[in-house]
């Protein structure tokens, strides 16, 4: 997938990502094309496009694995997570594996 908005601020990044690892020219966050990121990617896809629908969002997130979709669609689309909440979840769920 490409990630072409940073994870933790949402600003677009110069060179988007496949694989690999890179850094925000805005926030200075470094990170990688891993799981956890590809799930805070996502969840800037959803509010700066104002998504509702998950088949829209697999649309634009186009390589999202079920598992974090789903994951992206509970919290986000259907729950409302703020990015803080949003984040501290995903931390928990993809981080500590």
């Amino acid at each position: 997938m490409n990630i072409y908005l940073c994870p933790f601020c949402g600003r677009p990044l110069d060179w988007p990502i496949v694989n690999g690892i890179t850094t925000c020219e805005n926030c200075e966050r470094i990170f990688d094309s891993s799981s956890f990121h590809r799930v805070l990617f996502a969840s800037w896809v959803v509010r700066r496009e104002h998504i509702c629908d998950i088949d829209y969002l697999l649309h634009k997130c186009k390589d999202l694995n079920e598992e974090e979709s789903d994951f992206v669609k509970k919290y986000l689309i259907d729950d409302c997570y703020n990015h803080e909440d949003f984040y501290k979840i995903a931390l928990d769920k993809f981080k500590k594996k």
